[in-house]
């Protein structure tokens, strides 16, 4: 079994070095004739010299100043070749890197948020004070018994306590969530949009139920909550919560065709200082952030690309090629791909 795990694993560093290999070609073939290019047209680096002073550069300078040299003039003047070939590289997921057949709609998300409607409160329900006792009793007991790692007899007292008091939003809220960490996700689901028809719903209620839309693939119904999730101040103020909001957010988006919106929720969401913070919430939440990090940190990238941010998908691909959890040749095969997408052939090959 072993040694089944050691072919297989040659095998796959055999293979990701085949590729490299086939991809660092290609890349010496774009700028080698970039270099012949320079040697010989107006406006190179080389023309200001005579053809003695030719023959001393040629020697004396290191093809690292030649590249940085030419770097410096593709800023001005792009490799056209390398933006024509980018497409080609071995192994390359293109589809992800390219707007396709979606745009972007052109709207910010403050203008997404504006544009979501208020849902109104719901009308008081009158209740007997010792039925809203009992329920306060049940509700204190079961966040203690919560506290205390019993999800189950917390459950049990938090959903009584609902029976007694079922027009509390709070209420709805607290075992919706319970529901979901209990495995019961339908309950769950159906519970926090119960509550959401009651008038707005805290931002870490909104936004497991938009997160759970999501995993129903129902970007539509998600994205309202998401987006008043944004909007709740309580957000900014535990910046773990705010990452994970806006994680989701950004996947709503992208969805739903908001691109130039999901790259600000993701530039939110990857920007928040979660780490600081983890002693002092929850862990599984934490734990979730954390997890997603890599991949939102890939996602950022491609959205970038897509939207030809360029700049902001280098760094992204740059970022995910250290993070652990993600094979460093995927983004180093992106990363190149963006810099002869922009023409930047002799930076591609530094």
């Amino acid at each position: 079994m072993e040694a089944s795990r050691m072919t297989e694993s040659r095998g796959v560093s055999r293979s990701r070095q085949t590729m490299r290999g086939a991809v660092h070609a290609m890349v010496a073939a774009v700028v080698a004739a970039q270099l012949v290019s320079c040697a010989g047209k107006p406006g190179s680096v080389r023309d200001a010299v005579s053809e003695r002073e030719r023959a001393t550069t040629a020697r004396e300078t290191s093809a690292r100043d030649l590249l940085a040299a030419l770097a410096a003039k593709q800023v001005e003047a792009p490799d056209a070749r390398a933006t024509a070939v980018w497409r080609e590289l071995p192994g390359l997921d293109v589809a992800s890197m390219e707007a396709g057949a979606t745009s972007d709609s052109g709207k910010t998300l403050e203008q997404l948020v504006a544009d979501v409607p208020t849902v109104s409160p719901a009308q008081s329900v009158e209740i007997d004070d010792a039925s809203l006792a009992e329920s306060q009793r049940l509700y204190v007991q079961g966040k203690s018994l919560l506290l205390d790692g019993e999800i189950g007899q917390a459950l049990q007292a938090m959903e009584t306590a609902l029976r007694l008091h079922p027009a509390s939003q709070e209420l709805l809220c607290e075992v919706g969530e319970m529901q979901l960490r209990a495995g019961r996700r339908l309950q769950g689901v159906a519970s926090l949009r119960r509550a959401a028809t009651q008038g707005a719903i805290p931002a870490r209620a909104a936004w497991l139920l938009g997160r759970e839309e999501l995993r129903q693939d129902d970007a539509a119904a998600a994205l309202p909550h998401l987006l008043r999730a944004h909007r709740d101040v309580s957000v900014m103020r535990t910046p773990v919560l705010g990452a994970a909001v806006h994680a989701e957010l950004a996947r709503a988006l992208i969805a739903q065709g908001h691109l130039a919106a999901a790259n600000e929720a993701l530039a939110i969401s990857l920007e928040a200082p979660v780490e600081q913070f983890a002693v002092t919430i929850d862990s599984r939440d934490f734990g979730e952030v954390m997890r997603d990090r890599p991949a939102l940190t890939m996602l950022r990238g491609d959205l970038a690309s897509r939207i030809e941010r360029y700049d902001v998908a280098v760094e992204a691909y740059t970022q995910a090629a250290n993070m652990a959890g993600i094979d460093p040749a995927t983004p180093f095969l992106k990363l190149l791909a963006t810099q002869l997408r922009q023409g930047r052939s002799a930076e591609a090959a530094t």
